[in-house]
C-alpha cells in the first residue's frame, strides 16, 4: 500500500492565494466603509475589528482552514451585495435592511437594481465560488496551521479584539463618572443661590 504524498509546494501557493482572495472580498464592503468615512471608529469597526475576527477564526480553525473557509460562504456571497449597498448609502447593511430585502417581491427587487441585477447576481455566485475554491484548494494542499504561527493569530486576534472594548468601557466609564459629578452641584455655586 502506497503512502499519501505530500501535495507539490505549488499546491499550497494556490491555497493560500485563494484564501487571500477569499479574505479580500470578504473585507471589501468595509474597505469601501471606510473610503467614505475614515473616522477612527470606523476604522475600528471596519478595519481592526473584522481583520481581529478573520484571525481568531482561521486560528480556531487552523487544523482544517478549508472549513473555516467554507464556512465563510455566506459571507463571501453576500459581499458584493453589501459592497453595493455601501457605495450607494455610506453604511453597512442592518438586519431590518436585509429583512426588507428578503421580503421584497422579484418585480420590486428588478426596479431597485435595474440593468444591474444580472451582473450583481452573477458578482455572488463569483463570491461564493471563491468560498468554495479557497476551501477546495486548502482541502487538497492539506493546509495545517499548528504551533507558534497558530498562537501568535489567536493572541493577536484576541488583543485586538480586548484594545477597543477596554477603550469603550473606559470611555463610557468616564462619562458616566462626569455624569454624577454634574449632578452633584453644591447649592451655593448654583444660579439659585445667587438670587
Amino acid at each position: 500500500m502506497l503512502a499519501d504524498s505530500p501535495p507539490p509546494p505549488h499546491a499550497r501557493k494556490r491555497a493560500y492565494a485563494a484564501i487571500a482572495l477569499l479574505i479580500a472580498l470578504a473585507m471589501l464592503p468595509n474597505l469601501v466603509w471606510l473610503a467614505h468615512d475614515p473616522s477612527g471608529a470606523v476604522w475600528v469597526a471596519a478595519l481592526l475589528l473584522p481583520l481581529a475576527a478573520l484571525a481568531i477564526w482561521f486560528a480556531v480553525l487552523g487544523r482544517w482552514p478549508w472549513l473555516a473557509c467554507l464556512l465563510l460562504t455566506p459571507f463571501a456571497l453576500l459581499a458584493p451585495l453589501e459592497t453595493y449597498y455601501v457605495a450607494q448609502y455610506h453604511h453597512p447593511t442592518s438586519a431590518q435592511i436585509i429583512a426588507t430585502i428578503v421580503a421584497t417581491n422579484p418585480l420590486e427587487t428588478q426596479e431597485y437594481f435595474g440593468r444591474l441585477l444580472v451582473p450583481l447576481a452573477i458578482l455572488l455566485l463569483a463570491g461564493a465560488a471563491v468560498a468554495l475554491l479557497a476551501a477546495w484548494l486548502s482541502f487538497r494542499a492539506r493546509l495545517h496551521w499548528r504551533g507558534p504561527v497558530h498562537i501568535g493569530f489567536l493572541c493577536v486576534g484576541i488583543v485586538a479584539m480586548l484594545i477597543p472594548l477596554g477603550a469603550g468601557f473606559a470611555t463610557l466609564r468616564n462619562k458616566s463618572k462626569a455624569a454624577k459629578c454634574s449632578h452633584h452641584v453644591s447649592p451655593l455655586t448654583s444660579r439659585g443661590a445667587h438670587k
